[in-house]
């Protein structure tokens, strides 16, 4: 089973704050579980987390979070601080269902696409991950290729 933890160096409390400022490294652990000892090989992958040059959506009122921020908001807190990576599956496929194009959905994506790794779907992260490779904006496309590469390794 591969282990991938992600550290939260920089994660932000208040959604709004989280936007405003970018997270400058996280730093992603590949390696073999074991639930008897610690001392499993373990390789680390920095990735570099760039700011978005994305600007697909309106920006937000500052009288306080709509619809679309709460449930990212909910996504976001489940998969950072809920240890839950079930659930924060479901929280971001929820806010990708109802906000495929939203402000914060290609964060949503790759998000989800480490949630699908922490739930040992390495296949489905993968296929999620080759997105950000493929894609024409280029967001994350350094850190999704970075963990390709790590889960691909032989």
């Amino acid at each position: 089973m591969l282990l991938v933890a992600t550290s939260a160096a920089g994660a932000w409390t208040a959604l709004a704050r989280w936007r405003a400022k970018p997270s400058a490294t996280k730093t992603l652990v590949v390696g073999e579980a074991s639930s008897t000892t610690s001392s499993a090989p373990r390789s680390a992958v920095a990735v570099v987390n760039e700011p978005s040059t994305n600007t697909a959506g309106p920006a937000r009122a500052p009288d306080g979070p709509n619809e679309e921020d709460r449930l990212y908001g909910a996504a976001h807190a489940a998969h950072f601080f809920g240890r839950d990576p079930a659930k924060a599956l479901a929280a971001w496929n929820a806010y990708l269902r109802r906000y495929p194009r939203g402000t914060l959905a290609p964060e949503a994506r790759y998000n989800r696409a480490l949630a699908l790794l922490r739930l040992g779907r390495t296949a489905d992260a993968v296929n999620a991950l080759r997105s950000f490779v493929d894609g024409p904006s280029g967001y994350r496309r350094a850190e999704a290729q970075a963990l390709i590469e790590a889960l691909t390794k032989p």
